[in-house]
C-alpha cells in the first residue's frame, strides 16, 4: 500500500505524455493508451538528454517543455492533413469500446502481475542483492545529485571524473523522476516504477495484442491480460538476474511495437486497430524509446521486423494468380527481400558489445533447451502447464490457418536461447546471441514476449471450445435444440477466468515470485548484503560529516551505501575507473602504521579526497586483490566509530 502513490506516478509518466501524443497523431481507444507507452519513454529519456545541453536541471519540467513542442509540431501537422484530406475514414472500431476493454484488462492483468512482484520483493524497502543493482541504484543517487540524467552523463557514476561512455538511462530517467515526484527512497521508487513498467507496459501490450487477434473483443483484452501475468519467464526473471532493469524495461516495451509492426506489415489474422501510415507514424514515433530503454530492445524489433517482412513478401510472390507475375514485381520483390536480409545480417554483426563482457557459456544441452522452450519454463523456471497447454495450442492453431508471423517470432528467439544456453563456445554461438552478451536469462525472457501471443490464441480456442461443450451439455439437459442461452457464454467467460487465474498464479508464478525473494530479501546470510551490513549503512547519516567520503570495496555490498545514503562513495561498482588517491588507499592503508613511505602516500592522498576518509569495513571481503590494503585495519590507522556485528565504520585517524 505504500507504494500506490508512486505506482500510480510511474503509471501517468509512462502513460500520459504519450497517449495524448497517440491521439493527436490519430490513434482511437486502447490504441493510444497502448501505443504511447513507447512514446512517453522517449519522451522521458529524449529531454534528459536534452537538459543539460539547455543548462537546465533534471526534474519532469523538460518533460513537459518537449512534450508540448512535440504536441504543437503533431497537433499542428495533422490539422493540414486533415484540411487537405477531410474526408479521410477514420481508423476502424478505435473507440471508447476498446479503451473500456482495455483498461479492464490492464487492471485485471497489472493487479496479477503486481502481486506477483509484490511477494517476489517482500517489502517495499527492499532492494536487489545483486551484482548489477549497485550499478543502477548508484546511478539514480547520481542522477539525482548532478540533476543531470542524461545517456551521455550517467555512466559518470563510475568514470571518476572521466568523460562517461554512453550508457541507454531510459531505466534511469524514469526512476528518478518517480523518485522526485513520489518523494520515496531510491529503492521504494525503483520498486514502484518496475511495477508500473509491469502494467502499463507489459500487461498493456499483452492487452493490445490480445485485442489484434480477436476483433477487438473484451475476451481478447482480459486473455491477453492473464497471459500476461503468467509467464514465469517474464517479468520476474529480468527483475531477479542481474538485475538487468534495463533489459527488462525493453523487453516490456516488446509486445506494443510488435503489435503496432503486424499492423503496418497488415500480417494475416490481425483485425486492424489502425491505417498503415498511423500504426507506421506510432511504430516510428516509439523506436528511439525502445532504443534508450536497452538497445537490444530495438535489435530484437529490427529482427522480428526482418522475419515478418519475408515472410509477407515471400508470400505476396508465391500467391499470386498465375499470368499476373511481372518480371518488374518480382524483382522488386526479391530486392527487397535481399536487402533487408543484408541490413539484418550487418546490424546483427555490428550492435553486440566485446566479448570481454560476455562471459556466459552452455549450461545444458541442446535437448534440455528445447524442452525448456516447449514448456515455457526456460533456465529452470517453474512449470506451468496451463501457459505451455495454451502456446502449443495457440502455436497449432495459427500454423493451420497459414497465419506464420507470430510463430516465426517464436522461432526466432527459440533459436536465440537454444544457441545462447545450449552451444558451445564458438563462432556459430558467438555470431546468434552476440547482440544479447550470450546470456541465456536474456534470452529466456524473450521467448515469453514470442509465446505471449500464441498463448492468446490458444487460450482463446480453448475457451471458444468450453463454451461449445457447455452449450451442448445445456441444450442435452434441457432438450431445448434452439439457440445458446444468452448466460452461458458470460458464465463460461467468467468461468475460464477463475481457472486460468487459479491455475497459473497459484501454481507456476507463486512458485516463480518464492525462488525470486532471496534477490531482495535482507537476512544474516544474504548475498551482497547482509542485515548487520545493512544496519550499519543505515545508521551512516548520522555518523558520517556531510563533506566526507566512503572508502569502500564494492564487492562486499559496502557500494549500496551511497544510493542508500547519498554519501559518496570511492567505489559505486564493482566496474569502475579508480583516482589514484583511491587507488593509493585500497592496496596500500593497512601498511601506512609500518612503512613511513607508504604514510606518506596514505596521507597525501586522504588529503586529496578531501582530508576526512571514512572506511565501510564489512566482514566478508570480496576476492578482489586490488582491495587488499583494507583488510585487517587498525589502530593506529583507523580508529572504529560504530560497529554492528563484526562490520564495522572506520575513520583514517593516522593523519589528523
Amino acid at each position: 500500500m505504500a507504494l500506490i502513490p508512486s505506482i500510480l506516478i510511474g503509471i501517468a509518466v509512462l502513460t500520459v505524455p504519450g497517449w495524448s501524443i497517440a491521439r493527436l497523431a490519430g490513434a482511437r481507444g486502447f490504441l493510444a493508451a497502448a501505443g504511447g507507452v513507447p512514446v512517453s519513454v522517449g519522451i522521458v529519456a529524449v529531454a534528459a538528454i536534452l537538459a543539460p545541453l539547455a543548462q537546465i536541471p533534471w526534474s519532469i519540467w523538460p518533460v513537459v517543455a518537449l512534450w508540448a513542442v512535440l504536441a504543437i509540431i503533431v497537433g499542428a501537422t495533422r490539422l493540414v492533413l486533415r484540411r487537405r484530406a477531410p474526408k479521410a475514414p477514420r481508423e476502424s472500431n478505435a473507440g471508447g469500446r476498446t479503451l473500456l476493454h482495455g483498461v479492464l484488462g490492464v487492471a485485471i492483468g497489472g493487479v496479477l502481475t503486481a502481486m506477483t512482484i509484490a511477494q517476489a520483493v517482500g517489502s517495499p524497502d527492499n532492494f536487489s542483492l545483486r551484482f548489477d543493482n549497485v550499478f543502477h541504484l548508484n546511478a539514480v543517487r547520481y542522477a539525482l545529485d548532478t540533476s543531470n540524467a542524461s545517456s551521455f552523463s550517467i555512466g559518470g557514476v563510475t568514470s571518476a571524473g572521466s568523460p562517461p561512455a554512453f550508457y541507454p538511462a531510459g531505466w534511469h530517467d524514469l526512476a528518478t523522476l518517480i523518485a522526485q515526484l513520489g518523494g520515496g527512497t531510491i529503492p521504494q521508487s525503483v520498486n514502484a516504477l518496475n511495477v508500473a513498467i509491469a502494467v502499463a507496459a507489459w500487461v498493456g501490450g499483452a492487452v493490445l495484442l490480445g485485442q489484434l487477434l480477436t476483433r477487438h473483443t473484451l475476451a481478447g483484452s482480459i486473455t491477453g491480460a492473464i497471459a500476461a501475468s503468467a509467464f514465469p519467464a517474464f517479468p520476474i526473471l529480468m527483475l531477479e538476474w542481474g538485475v538487468l532493469y534495463s533489459n527488462y524495461l525493453a523487453f516490456a516495451l516488446l509486445p506494443t511495437m510488435v503489435a503496432l509492426l503486424v499492423l503496418l506489415l497488415k500480417v494475416r489474422g490481425v483485425y486492424p486497430l489502425a491505417t498503415q501510415p498511423l500504426a507506421g507514424v506510432l511504430l516510428v514515433a516509439g523506436l528511439p524509446g525502445l532504443a534508450l530503454a536497452h538497445p537490444s530492445g530495438a535489435i530484437t524489433l529490427g529482427l522480428f521486423f526482418a522475419v515478418t517482412f519475408v515472410l509477407q513478401v515471400a508470400s505476396w510472390l508465391l500467391s499470386r494468380p498465375s499470368g499476373s507475375h511481372s518480371p518488374r514485381g518480382t524483382a522488386v520483390g526479391v530486392a527487397s527481400i535481399v536487402a533487408v536480409l543484408i541490413v539484418t545480417v550487418a546490424v546483427w554483426l555490428k550492435a553486440r558489445p566485446s566479448l570481454d563482457v560476455a562471459p556466459w557459456h552452455k549450461v545444458q544441452s541442446t535437448g534440455q533447451a528445447i524442452g525448456e522452450v516447449l514448456t515455457n519454463s526456460p533456465m529452470q523456471r517453474p512449470f506451468s502447464l496451463l501457459v505451455s497447454v495454451a502456446v502449443i495450442l495457440g502455436l497449432f492453431i495459427l500454423i493451420k490457418r497459414r497465419e506464420y508471423a507470430f510463430p516465426l517470432m517464436a522461432a526466432a528467439t527459440t533459436v536465440l536461447f537454444v544457441a545462447s544456453s545450449a552451444f558451445a563456445d564458438g563462432a556459430l554461438r558467438e555470431f546468434i546471441a552476440g547482440p544479447y552478451y550470450q546470456d541465456s536469462y536474456r534470452l529466456a525472457s524473450l521467448t515469453a514476449v514470442t509465446a505471449l501471443p500464441l498463448a492468446i490464441v490458444g487460450a482463446l480456442a480453448a475457451f471458444e471450445r468450453l463454451v461449445h461443450i457447455l452449450s451442448r451439455a445445456v441444450r442435452w439437459r434441457t432438450g431445448d435444440a434452439g439457440e445458446t442461452p444468452g448466460w452461458l457464454k458470460p458464465v463460461a467467460a467468467l468461468t475460464a477466468a477463475l481457472i486460468a487465474i487459479i491455475g497459473t498464479q497459484f501454481g507456476g508464478m507463486q512458485r516463480t515470485a518464492l525462488e525470486a525473494r532471496p534477490a531482495y530479501e535482507i537476512t544474516d546470510a544474504s548475498e551482497l548484503v547482509d542485515s548487520d551490513e545493512y544496519e550499519l549503512m543505515m545508521k551512516l547519516p548520522d555518523l558520517v560529516p556531510e563533506d566526507a567520503i566512503l572508502l569502500v570495496n564494492p564487492g562486499t555490498g559496502a557500494a549500496y551505501a551511497y544510493a542508500l545514503t547519498g554519501i559518496p562513495v570511492t567505489a559505486t561498482h564493482m566496474f569502475y575507473e579508480s583516482s589514484d588517491a583511491e587507488k593509493a588507499l585500497r592496496k596500500r592503508l593497512n601498511r601506512a602504521a609500518t612503512n613511513p613511505a607508504v604514510t606518506g602516500q596514505v596521507c597525501e592522498a586522504v588529503d586529496e579526497l578531501g582530508g576526512d576518509v571514512y572506511v565501510l569495513d564489512f566482514d566478508d571481503p570480496a576476492d578482489l586483490p586490488e582491495f587488499s590494503g583494507l583488510e585487517d585495519l587498525d589502530s593506529p590507522v583507523v580508529e572504529v566509530v560504530e560497529q554492528v556485528g563484526d562490520d564495522r565504520l572506520l575513520r583514517i585517524s593516522l593523519c589528523g
